[in-house]
């Protein structure tokens, strides 16, 4: 495996995991919004400068719907 190879692997496996929390994501939110998950438990198992990391991720792939969700979750989960 040449390193180019390596590198794209490596970051093949970045995005898939963007991936995998920008679709949890969408259900966390909704599960705070009608009380199933505390403030304090989304505090302790997301921290917010990966929510950052995830909100560039989406805004760089025009994903402006998904941003919202990562935006809503900053405004209604950390800024309070």
């Amino acid at each position: 495996m040449s390193p180019e190879e390596f590198f794209h692997l490596d970051r093949i496996n970045q995005n898939v995991i963007y991936e995998m929390r920008v679709r949890s994501l969408g259900w966390v939110l909704e599960c705070f919004r009608i009380g199933k998950i505390r403030r304090n438990t989304i505090k302790n198992l997301i921290e917010e400068p990966q929510l950052h990391e995830i909100l560039e991720y989406l805004l760089d792939q025009e994903r402006y719907e998904e941003c919202a969700i990562v935006r809503d979750i900053l405004q209604e989960v950390y800024s309070k």
